[in-house]
C-alpha cells in the first residue's frame, strides 16, 4: 500500500511537470547578421549611372581624404580613371578639386601626377576644368619646390594657355606664372644678363594682361608681379608707369593690386628720378616715392570704400617722402601739377638773354608765353593734397582708422610733422566711434615726444575723460602721462579734470594717481609754481589739514610729491602737516610716491624694509643663505630639522627685506618646508614598528603630512616660473617621495584592516604608473636622478603590483638611507602675481539684487607672470559653503607686457536661498592636472574631476544685500 502511494505522488508530480512545461511559450529564434557596410568606397564610381548620383559620391568620398601615402596612391589613379570616361564637366571640375586636395597627403610623389595633368589640359575643352587644372598644377608645383624642370614645363603650358578665351583659365595661369616662374631664374645662373633678361620677360608677358578687356585678368596679373616680388624677384622699374595707369580703372580689385604694386616699386626704386608729363620743352623729375605718395594719396578720394582704407593705410610706410608732400597731406590748397612756378625777375631775365623785349603797344604784351596742353591738366587729380584731411572726415570708420594710423607712423618719423598733425589728430577724439577715439589717444601717446599741447587742443583732449567707456578713460590717462604741456593752467586744468573725474568715476582711483604721478615728475617747474594754491596754505593764517582718507587729496599730494624730486626748492613751501603725510603715503604706496632726499631726515620716513642691505649683492646674499643646507646628510635628523626650520626664517625675512628676492626666497623656502616634512615622516618611529603595532592616528597625521607636500610641490611647479630643468626635477624627486611615503602607510592600512583584498594591488599599479612617468619625464629631457629616484629607476622592472608586501618592506628602507637633496638656485625666480583692484575688499557699500535674480559684479584684475591665461579662473565661496568657478572669455584679456594682463569682465551670481545680507569670498585661482608633469590645464578638457586649482590672490569679500522675491 505504501509502494503504490509513492508511484502515485511520483506520477502526479510528472504530470506537474509536464503541465509547467508545456504553458512555457516557445523560445524566440534570432539570427545574428552582420550588417553591410554602406560606406562608400571608390571602386563605386564605376557602378554609378549617372553624372548627378557620381556627384553625390563625390562629396561623400571628398570627407574622407586619404592620410597616407600608400591610400594616395590608391585613389588618386582612381579618380584620373573615372576622370576619362565622365562627360559632365562639373564632375570633371570636381575630381580635379578632389585630386588637389589629396596631392597634398604627406609623403607622396607628385610628379607623375602632375605628367597625367599636363595631358589632360591640352585636351581638355571646358573653361571650368581648364581653370582647375592649372590651379592643381599650381598646387603641385608648389609642393614640388625642388623640381626646376618641371617647373618649366608649368609655366610654358601656363604661357600657352593666355590665350584662352575663358576669363578663368587666363588667371589660373597667371597666377601660377606668379607663383612658379622664380625658378626658371636658377636655370640660367651661368651669365646674369640671361636671368635679367628672363625675368624682364616674365614681367613684360604679365604687362600685356594689364590692359586685358576683362577686369579679373588683369587684377590676376597685377597680384602675379606682387607674387614675382614676394618670391625674391625685383620687379623692373617699367611697371610703374602701367601701374599708375590702372589707377583710374573701373574695377575695385585692380585699382586695389595696382595700389599694392605702387607701394612696391617706392620702396625698391625711391630715390629714382622719373619725369613728369609737361607741356612745351620744359621737363621736371622728381622722386619715386614722391611721385608714388602723390598717387597714393590721389586715392584716398576713390568712390570705393575699399580703395580709400587700403590707400590711406599704404601711406604710413613710406617714411622716405618729402617733408612738402607730407605737410600737403594736411593742406586743401591745390599744388599747380607739382610744377615749379619762376618769379617774374626770373622770366624778365629769359627774355633779356634771348633779346626779346615787350612793344608797349599791346596789352598784356609782356605776359609769359608758355604753350600749355589741356590734356596734361587735370581738375580732379589732387596729388597729396588733403589726403589725411579728406581721409579723416571720411563717412567710414574703416578709413579714418587706417588715415589715423598711417598719420601717427608719420608723425613718429617727423617731428615738424608730428606738430602740424596734432590739431588733427586731437580732432579726432570726437569722433562717434569708440575704436577712432581709442585709436587717436593711443596715436596721441605715440607722438607725445615731439608735440607740446596748448590749452584749446587741451579742453579738447580732456573732454573725453566723461566718456563711459572705461577703456577711453584710462587710455587718454595713459596717453597724458606722456605728452607736455605749454602752461602752469593747462597742467591746474588737467588736474581739476582728474579731480572730477575721479570723483564721477571712483573705480578709475588707481589709474588716475598714476596719471598724476608722470605729469607731477614731467612737469616740475609748473608744479612749483601751483603749490599754495595746491595745498591751500596761507601766508599769514593757519589752514586746516586735509583727510588722508580723501581721494582727490592723496592725487594732489602724488603730483606735488614727484614734483618734487626734480625741483628742491618745492620742500620750503609745504606745511608742517605735509611732511607727515608724504611719510604715510611713502609707505603706504610707495610706487606712486619717490623717495625725496630733500625732505629732512626727521620728517622723512623710515628706512624701509627694501633698503636695508641695499648695498650688498643679493645672490650672493640668498647663495650664502642656502650654502648652509647642502650638507644636512652628515647630521643627525633632529639637528638637521632645525637648521632648516631656522632658514626658513631667513628666507623670509629676505624676502620681506628684498623684493627683488622674495619670489626666488618663497621659492627656496616652500622646498625646505617639503624637505622637512618628509624628513620628519619618514623618520617617524612608527615606520620602523611592525604593522600591529602602528597607531591609527600617527597614520593620519604622516597622511596628512604628505597631502601638504604634495599641495606645495603643485605650487613650486605652476606658481613660479624661470626654475631650470634641474630644479623643476627636484620638485618631482620630491613629490615621488610623498608619493612614496603615502603608498606606505596606505599599505599598512590596507594589510591591517583587510577589508579589501585587491586594494593593495591596485594601490601598488597607481603608484607604478607614476613612478614610469616619472622616469620617461628624466630619460625625455637627459635629467639626472638622486640617489634615491635612481634606485627606484633601477629596481622597478624587478617591481609586482601582486606582492605588495616586498614593496612595503623595501621602500621605508630606501627612504631612510636616501634623503631629499639641497636646492640650488641657478636663475631669478619670478612668481605668479594677481591683485584684484574692483571690487574692493571691505568695502560698506553692499550690492543690492532681487533674490532668484542675477548680480553683475564687476571685475578689474591685473595678472603678472602668468605663462597660460586659459588656465586662470574666478572662483566665488558662498556663505553655504558652495564653491563656483567662473572662466573668463579671452576678449577680457588686456595684454599691457610680456606675461602681463589686465582683466577687465564681469561674472553674475544666483542663489535662491538667500534671505539676509553676507558676504561672499572672490578670488582668481590657477587650474592644473595632478597627473600632468607639464605645466598645462588638464589632459582631458571634459573630465573636472581631474582638474584643480591653486589660488593666487588673497580672497576679496563683497558684501551683498538681497531683497526678498516680489510675488506676482
Amino acid at each position: 500500500m505504501a509502494a503504490s502511494t509513492k508511484k502515485r505522488t511520483a506520477e502526479e508530480v510528472t504530470t506537474s511537470i509536464t503541465v509547467v512545461d508545456e504553458a512555457k511559450p516557445p523560445p524566440i529564434k534570432i539570427r545574428i547578421s552582420s550588417k553591410p557596410s554602406s560606406a562608400p568606397s571608390y571602386s563605386d564610381l564605376g557602378t554609378v549611372s549617372n553624372s548627378q548620383d557620381a556627384l553625390k559620391l563625390l562629396l561623400e568620398l571628398e570627407s574622407k581624404p586619404p592620410s597616407k601615402e600608400t591610400q594616395a596612391e590608391n585613389v588618386i589613379p582612381a579618380l584620373l580613371e573615372y576622370y576619362s570616361k565622365e562627360s559632365n564637366s562639373a564632375v570633371r571640375a570636381k575630381i580635379v578639386m578632389m585630386l588637389a586636395d589629396f596631392s597634398r597627403t604627406p609623403g607622396y610623389d607628385a610628379l607623375p601626377l602632375a605628367e597625367d595633368v599636363l595631358r589632360l589640359l591640352a585636351h581638355e575643352k571646358s573653361h571650368k576644368v581648364m581653370s582647375e587644372l592649372v590651379k592643381l598644377l599650381n598646387v603641385i608645383g608648389k609642393a614640388l619646390a625642388g623640381c626646376t624642370d618641371l617647373h618649366q614645363q608649368l609655366v610654358k603650358a601656363a604661357k600657352e594657355n593666355l590665350d584662352d578665351s575663358g576669363h578663368l583659365v587666363r588667371c589660373e595661369c597667371l597666377c601660377l606664372i606668379g607663383s612658379l616662374a622664380t625658378s626658371e631664374m636658377n636655370i640660367h645662373e651661368e651669365t646674369q644678363e640671361a636671368s635679367t633678361s628672363l625675368v624682364l620677360s616674365v614681367q613684360d608677358l604679365l604687362s600685356m594682361y594689364t590692359t586685358d578687356q576683362d577686369p579679373r585678368v588683369r587684377t590676376a596679373a597685377f597680384q602675379a608681379m606682387l607674387l614675382l616680388h614676394q618670391r625674391g624677384q625685383k620687379l623692373s622699374l617699367s611697371l610703374y608707369k602701367s601701374a599708375c595707369a590702372a589707377l583710374k580703372d573701373d574695377y575695385e580689385g585692380v585699382r586695389i593690386a595696382a595700389l599694392k604694386l605702387i607701394w612696391t616699386l617706392a620702396h625698391l626704386y625711391p630715390e629714382e628720378m622719373i619725369e613728369l608729363p609737361r607741356s612745351g620743352e620744359e621737363k621736371e623729375s622728381i622722386r619715386l616715392v614722391d611721385d608714388g605718395f602723390a598717387q597714393i594719396c590721389d586715392m584716398v578720394n576713390d568712390l570705393s570704400v575699399n580703395v580709400r582704407a587700403k590707400a590711406a593705410g599704404l601711406l604710413g610706410s613710406l617714411h622716405s617722402v618729402s617733408v612738402r608732400f607730407l605737410e600737403q597731406t594736411l593742406d586743401k590748397k591745390l599744388m599747380s601739377q607739382l610744377r615749379r612756378k619762376t618769379t617774374a625777375h626770373e622770366r624778365q631775365k629769359e627774355k633779356y638773354a634771348t633779346g626779346e623785349w615787350s612793344s608797349g603797344q599791346k596789352w598784356g604784351d609782356d605776359a609769359p608765353r608758355e604753350d600749355v596742353d589741356p590734356e596734361t591738366i587735370s581738375c580732379i587729380n589732387q596729388g597729396a593734397c588733403g589726403a589725411f584731411v579728406h581721409g579723416l572726415e571720411d563717412e567710414f570708420y574703416e578709413v579714418r582708422t587706417a588715415a589715423v594710423d598711417s598719420l601717427c607712423e608719420l608723425a613718429t618719423q617727423s617731428p615738424s610733422f608730428a606738430v602740424l598733425s596734432l590739431d588733427f589728430l586731437v580732432d579726432m577724439f570726437n569722433d562717434e566711434i569708440e575704436a577712432v577715439r581709442l585709436n587717436a589717444i593711443n596715436s596721441l601717446r605715440r607722438i607725445s615726444p615731439h608735440i607740446v599741447l596748448r590749452e584749446d587742443q587741451l579742453e579738447i583732449v580732456l573732454s573725453v575723460l566723461d566718456d563711459f567707456s572705461k577703456e577711453i578713460r584710462e587710455g587718454l590717462h595713459e596717453a597724458l602721462c606722456t605728452i607736455h604741456l605749454s602752461t602752469k593752467s593747462c597742467l591746474n586744468r588737467a588736474l581739476q579734470f582728474l579731480l572730477r573725474n575721479l570723483n564721477k568715476y571712483p573705480q578709475d582711483r588707481l589709474s588716475i594717481w598714476n596719471c598724476l604721478k608722470h605729469l607731477g615728475s614731467s612737469h616740475p617747474n609748473l608744479t612749483h609754481s601751483l603749490v599754495p594754491e595746491l595745498l591751500g596754505t596761507h601766508p599769514f593764517f593757519d589752514t586746516p589739514e586735509p583727510d588722508m582718507d580723501d581721494p582727490a587729496y592723496i592725487a594732489v599730494m602724488i603730483l606735488i610729491f614727484n614734483s618734487t624730486v626734480k625741483s628742491p626748492t618745492m620742500v620750503s613751501l609745504f606745511p608742517d602737516y605735509a611732511l607727515r603725510h608724504y611719510s604715510y603715503l611713502r609707505d603706504s604706496i610707495p610706487d606712486l610716491v619717490p623717495a625725496v632726499t630733500h625732505i629732512s631726515q626727521a620728517h622723512s620716513p623710515a628706512r624701509g624694509l627694501s633698503d636695508v642691505g641695499a648695498d650688498q649683492d643679493l645672490d650672493t646674499l640668498l647663495q650664502s643663505i642656502l650654502s648652509k643646507v647642502k650638507n644636512l646628510e652628515q647630521m643627525e635628523p633632529r639637528s638637521a630639522d632645525d637648521l632648516r626650520q631656522l632658514t626658513i626664517c631667513d628666507l623670509q625675512r629676505i624676502g620681506e627685506l628684498h623684493p627683488r628676492l622674495a619670489a626666488s626666497a618663497e621659492y627656496a623656502a616652500l622646498y625646505l618646508r617639503c624637505q622637512l616634512l618628509l624628513s620628519k615622516a619618514s623618520n617617524s618611529d612608527q615606520m620602523s614598528l611592525p604593522l600591529n603595532l602602528t597607531s591609527q592616528q600617527n597614520e593620519e597625521t604622516t597622511l596628512a603630512a604628505v597631502e601638504k607636500v604634495l599641495e606645495m610641490t603643485f605650487k613650486l611647479q605652476h606658481l613660479f616660473i624661470g626654475s631650470s630643468l634641474e630644479e623643476q626635477a627636484s620638485i618631482f624627486q620630491a613629490r615621488l617621495r610623498a608619493w612614496t611615503l603615502q603608498l606606505i602607510v596606505r599599505l599598512r592600512e590596507a594589510m591591517v584592516g583587510g577589508s579589501k583584498k585587491h586594494a593593495p594591488t591596485r594601490l601598488c599599479e597607481e603608484y607604478l604608473k607614476k613612478l614610469q612617468l616619472v622616469q620617461r619625464h628624466f630619460s625625455l629631457h637627459q635629467l639626472k636622478p638622486d640617489s634615491f629616484t635612481r634606485a627606484l629607476f633601477s629596481e622597478m622592472h624587478k617591481f609586482d603590483p601582486s606582492k605588495s608586501g616586498i614593496l612595503s618592506k623595501f621602500l621605508p628602507s630606501l627612504l631612510l638611507h636616501h634623503p631629499l637633496p639641497a636646492l640650488s638656485l641657478s636663475n631669478m625666480i619670478c612668481r605668479s602675481k594677481v591683485t584684484i583692484l574692483e571690487p574692493a575688499g571691505g568695502s560698506d557699500n553692499p550690492h543690492r539684487f532681487t533674490a532668484r535674480l542675477t548680480l553683475s559684479v564687476p571685475l578689474d584684475v591685473m595678472v603678472e607672470n602668468v605663462e597660460d591665461i586659459h588656465r586662470i579662473q574666478f572662483m566665488v565661496k558662498f556663505p553655504d559653503s558652495e564653491v563656483q568657478l567662473f572662466n573668463p572669455r579671452l576678449s577680457d584679456f588686456r595684454q599691457l607686457g610680456p606675461m602681463k594682463y589686465r582683466i577687465l569682465t564681469e561674472i553674475y551670481l544666483t542663489h535662491g536661498l538667500w534671505s539676509e545680507p553676507c558676504q561672499i569670498d572672490l578670488s582668481v585661482v590657477m587650474m592644473y592636472t595632478p597627473k600632468n608633469l607639464q605645466k598645462t590645464a588638464t589632459t582631458n578638457a571634459n573630465n573636472t574631476s581631474e582638474k584643480r586649482t591653486i589660488p593666487l590672490c588673497e580672497p576679496v569679500k563683497v558684501f551683498l544685500m538681497p531683497k526678498p522675491p516680489k510675488r506676482l
